[in-house]
């Protein structure tokens, strides 16, 4: 007698995963996202990896974080194929930025 589980495909898994994240964390982040907004100092920086079905396709994650005074930190991920200011403007919703160097680089360059 096959088990019942030999019938669900590790595709249809991972897409019940991704659906029930996207469904109990994306309220979650969408608010932590509106509040990190509220805050007058923002820190972001991305960094690169390999997309492991393509050795050649880089891509970021990016990293948005309150400052260090703030009494509750906040922390968001953001995925993105792109390592460009644009991400940045994209993710705040408004050029909020002064002045951002990454490695000795203007993003952008």
């Amino acid at each position: 007698m096959e088990q019942a589980w030999s019938a669900i495909s590790r595709k249809e898994m991972a897409n019940w995963h991704i659906k029930s994240s996207q469904y109990y964390f994306e309220p979650i982040y969408n608010l932590l996202h509106e509040k990190l907004l509220e805050q007058p100092i923002l820190h972001a920086d991305e960094t690169s990896y390999k997309v492991l079905e393509n050795d050649s396709q880089l891509t970021f994650y990016w990293t948005f974080l309150s400052g260090k005074h703030e009494k509750k930190g906040i922390t968001l991920y953001h995925h993105d194929k792109r390592r460009s200011g644009l991400v940045v403007e994209e993710f705040l919703g408004v050029m909020r930025v002064m002045y951002t160097v990454t490695c000795g680089q203007p993003i952008g360059s």
